[in-house]
Formats: C-alpha cells, structure tokens, sequence
C-alpha cells in the first residue's frame, strides 16, 4: 500500500496503536462529557498518540523527499555524467534509502535508475529483479 511505502514495521505498527489509542481517548472524552466527569485529567494523554503518528509521518515524509531527490539527482547525473560532485551526493542520498523496505514499481523503477547512473551494476540488478519478476516462458508447440 502506498501510504506504508517506505516505512518500517515497528513504524507501522506505532502508527496504527497511535491512531487506535487516539479513538479510544477521544470515545473516553465523549463519555466523561456526557456523564458530566471531569476530564482534565485525560487531557494530557492526547499527546501520546499525537507523538506515535507524527513519528512515521515525519519518516514516510521524509523518505518520499528522498526519493524525489534521488530522481532529480539522477536526472542531473544521466545529463552530465562528468558531474563527480551530483555523483557523489546521489550515492549518499541513495544510502539514506536503500535500508527502507520499498515494493512500489515506480519507487523500484526510480532506484534502479539511480543505480544505473551512479554505476553499481549489482545493485541495478537486485531492484530490476523486484521491479521486474521473472516470467516463465511459454513454448507453444504450433505445427504448421
């Protein structure tokens, strides 16, 4: 899915009890209104969830920044390939991403072209594999 692209498990799952605990505290205000209890005592708990949904928004931020970057990096370095200073920032940049777990094709297609550009044949193969799974070849046995 493209909203957990990029994002770690343990930032899936942080993101998911954050929203969770959020519902259940705000269903807690509704019902401490209602019965006309004081609530000023589960104010503060808002800041919880708040804080466990901007941490992986903040990274999910964060990574399709990189990937944009990485783009235009490559783009810059495919125009001028004598460019060792664009060359050298796009190898960084892709270090900063290449931990992130990344299934979509257009995130696939994007790194393996970094790759291309910046010259590392093994990792070009190891996303034009994922972007591009193996297909059996059908023979047909046609006789004129």
């Amino acid at each position: 899915m493209q909203i957990f692209e990029g994002l770690r498990v343990y930032e899936i799952v942080l993101l998911v009890m954050g929203v969770l605990l959020f519902l259940v505290l705000m269903f807690s205000l509704i019902y401490f209104i209602i019965n006309k209890r004081t609530y000023k005592g589960l104010l503060p708990f808002f800041i919880i969830p708040i804080a466990m949904v901007g941490f992986p928004s903040i990274q999910k931020i964060k990574f399709d920044k990189g990937i944009l970057e990485i783009e235009m990096l490559t783009k810059k370095v495919e125009q001028d390939s004598t460019n060792a200073g664009a060359k050298s920032e796009l190898e960084v940049k892709l270090k900063t991403i290449e931990n992130r777990p990344i299934s979509q094709p257009g995130n696939l297609r994007i790194l393996e072209k970094a790759y291309t550009a910046v010259g590392d044949s093994q990792k070009v193969n190891i996303y034009r594999e994922r972007f591009l799974p193996v297909k059996p070849i059908r023979k047909y046995n046609i006789k004129p």
